[in-house]
């Protein structure tokens, strides 16, 4: 039996007096309009009333004919867990309270019931209800996104429609690359004031939730709305991006927003077009705004012209570097001036990397594979384009120039004070120009004397340590994962850990393992 149909949740009175029950359910719509009042009138009748619609809280009396509140309590909480379960007791029936609270009451209320005390009740519950409401819609919408997963045991939101935007702060970084930048994208993200970069321009709606992105630490922005009062969502982006970007300069903001709500059922597929959007459409060092519709660009090929690759060869054997310096900070405007992708530029630089490997043989295939990691890094972290290029123009210039020249005097001191310092701090991200910046010498000259003394680079000497910890952790520690082992020496991703790896050893990570193991048997 129920009673009014106005409130949020349901709460159902089990009480096998009529006036108590009534008196019941007076106080409690005295007390809030927050429940739909039902009712049953023995704890049979309560279980099943409870099967059928499903009540959020429980009054119970205690002494019930068929069966009594005791009981009733322990098949609730036994089936229905979420249930709140409150008991009315008189004072002659204190024990049998206490054992309603053992079996899985929340709390309980002596007769006759204080007005006050149902309303402080009511209140209490109504707030932990309404925190489990969010935590269920969120976990909802978050399996909706991200899995495409629509959970059976949460059904409210199935006829809902949603607004979808992707936000990303900086730029496009694989989630899987290290924790390391991890961190640093929670750090961006920790400078946003929700309340503050979700504004009132959301129109009507009242929930909506930010839920992660998983390939390249962005947030997706989920609004539920009704069709009837959704506004343009180029509005809201317009609004989120100003309020966003206030706050997280100097690094860049982009927004792609859905053209067209979405069904629950439809946010997985509307996500992935979101994320694609923005791979295609993000340009380092620039904020923008665009839809999941726009028209994508037509790109050239992300391969170097043969041109610019004959003139960048032809500087590197001829010893040019100005000349190549120049070429490549051509290049690098020519990029920015178009607001070339992130992802092609990427392809691009990959390239780059390829063309100087083929001409500096003094570089190992670890060594460049270092330099490529160090060239993402650069690129996922920086606040603008400028600074990435300068960046990596130093990489790759002193990777293709390494001639023998004339060494100072202290430059044999200079080498073992740099190879002390590798072997404290190997297990720690270290670039080359990180060891030039600590011993105040260009980070070409440092490379030309460690080589001379060393016989290697000072990152290729850095590669062997990690190398070589890593293969006494798999010999001495197999409880390891071999992404743990990585973390440990230096390379958090697990990629370039396998790869570095197997140039270094011949091996790849699972067949050195088991060739220790066959070792030690």
């Amino acid at each position: 039996m129920r009673a009014n149909t106005k409130g949020s949740y349901r709460i159902l009175i089990a009480e096998d007096e009529p006036l108590i029950m009534r008196n019941i359910a007076a106080k409690i719509e005295n007390a809030t309009d927050q429940f739909e009042i039902l009712y049953a009138e023995n704890g049979k009748e309560a279980l099943d009333v409870i099967e059928a619609l499903r009540p959020q809280v429980l009054f119970t009396d205690i002494q019930m004919p068929q069966m009594n509140g005791i009981e009733l309590i322990k098949q609730v909480s036994s089936k229905y867990p979420r249930i709140q379960i409150v008991v009315i007791s008189g004072h002659d029936e204190f024990d049998y309270a206490q054992q309603a609270l053992r079996y899985g009451a929340r709390d309980f209320l002596l007769k006759p019931l204080d007005a006050d005390d149902i309303k402080k009740t009511l209140s209490r519950l109504c707030a932990q209800l309404d925190q489990e409401k969010a935590f269920s819609q969120k976990e909802q919408v978050q399996s909706a996104l991200q899995t495409g997963e629509i959970l059976p045991q949460h059904a409210a939101l199935q006829d809902s429609v949603f607004q979808l935007f992707l936000i990303q702060i900086g730029h496009l970084a694989n989630a899987s690359y290290s924790s390391g930048l991890a961190g640093f994208f929670d750090h961006l993200w920790m400078k946003v004031n929700r309340s503050k970069a979700i504004p009132t321009l959301l129109g009507d709606a009242e929930d909506w939730w930010l839920v992660d992105q998983l390939s390249f630490h962005g947030k997706y922005l989920v609004i539920k709305t009704e069709e009837a009062v959704m506004q343009q969502p180029i509005v809201c982006a317009d609004a989120l991006m100003a309020a966003v970007r206030e706050q997280v300069e100097p690094y860049p903001v982009t927004i792609v927003y859905a053209a067209e709500p979405a069904k629950l059922e439809k946010l997985w597929s509307t996500s992935q077009g979101l994320r694609v959007a923005m791979e295609k459409g993000l340009a380092p060092g620039r904020s923008a705004i665009f839809s999941n519709t726009g028209k994508v660009r037509d790109l050239p090929s992300a391969w170097i012209d043969p041109n610019t690759q004959h003139k960048l060869v032809s500087f590197i054997q001829g010893n040019k570097r100005v000349n190549f310096n120049k070429e490549l900070c051509s290049l690098f405007e020519h990029w920015t001036v178009e607001a070339y992708p992130q992802k092609w530029i990427e392809k691009k630089l990959q390239h780059l990397i390829q063309i100087v490997h083929q001409q500096a043989i003094h570089f190992s295939d670890e060594e460049i594979f270092h330099l490529e990691y160090d060239m993402l890094n650069t690129l996922y972290t920086a606040a603008d384009f400028p600074s990435i290029s300068e960046r990596i123009l130093t990489l790759l210039v002193n990777t293709a120039f390494l001639n023998e020249e004339h060494l100072s005097e202290g430059a044999e001191e200079l080498t073992h004070s740099i190879e002390s310092y590798l072997k404290t701090n190997f297990a720690h991200p270290i670039t080359l120009e990180d060891i030039a910046a600590k011993f105040n010498f260009d980070s070409s000259y440092l490379t030309k004397i460690f080589k001379k003394y060393k016989h290697m680079t000072p990152i290729k000497y850095l590669i062997s340590l990690r190398m070589d910890e890593a293969k006494r952790l798999i010999q001495q520690h197999p409880e390891l994962s071999f992404k743990e082992i990585g973390a440990i020496v230096g390379y958090p991703d697990s990629h370039y850990f396998s790869r570095i790896f197997k140039n270094m050893t011949g091996q790849n990570l699972s067949d050195y393992s088991e060739g220790m193991k066959l070792q030690g048997e």
